[in-house]
């Protein structure tokens, strides 16, 4: 997991250290992101995704010099670390930057509710520690009832507190449906009366 002493030595000596310090910044405050392209990594470093360039310069120059970085497309948009490098870069930032994670993640979760991601946004808001900007999300993405992935919800609801829940009206009338379809019907009726709650106080 990136805490072996004799990689975590290597990685420090021999790639890290050797890196200018914004690319060293770079590295580490992107390795919460498990796909990299330009604009998302632009959003996450500096705020905005407007231009690119930057950051997609930076993803091809890390890739040309093979360090630990896989494209994952032909056309060299989207990028991901190697897994044990992404492993030990998030060590990096947890041991040097812990109070900064959350905000990397909310950014990160913005950026993809922006750019029609749901999946990437609500796991990012998750992963920020922020349940009611999931659960707010989550009732966004239960707008288009057609488009849903029910299995994915259930993944978010297990994550997310129930207090959370309640305050959205399509998130709680997922959850009901969530409740049904699990046979869940004990639970079922306090997420009607959630949602009908939720929808009061809008």
């Amino acid at each position: 997991a990136g805490t072996n002493r004799y990689i975590l030595d290597y990685l420090t000596e021999e790639v890290l250290t050797r890196q200018p310090e914004s690319i060293q910044a770079f590295l580490v405050q992107t390795a919460i992101l498990d796909r990299l392209c330009g604009r998302l990594c632009e959003a996450v470093l500096f705020g905005s995704s407007s231009e690119d360039a930057r950051s997609h310069t930076t993803l091809e120059a890390l890739q040309a010099d093979n360090l630990f970085i896989v494209p994952l497309d032909d056309e060299r948009r989207w990028y991901r670390y190697h897994h044990l490098f992404g492993d030990w870069l998030r060590h990096q930032l947890r041991r040097t930057d812990p109070a900064a994670i959350p905000e990397l993640h909310r950014t990160a979760a913005e950026w993809y509710a922006e750019n029609g991601s749901p999946e990437g946004a609500v796991g990012h808001a998750i992963d920020a520690g922020d349940p009611a900007l999931a659960a707010g999300l989550i009732d966004r993405y239960l707008q288009d009832w057609a488009a849903v992935h029910w299995s994915l919800v259930w993944r978010w609801f297990q994550e997310l507190p129930d207090d959370a829940i309640r305050v959205y009206p399509m998130t709680a009338v997922g959850r009901f449906n969530v409740a049904l379809a699990r046979g869940d019907f004990a639970t079922s009726s306090q997420w009607i009366e959630a949602a009908e709650a939720a929808l009061d106080a809008v």
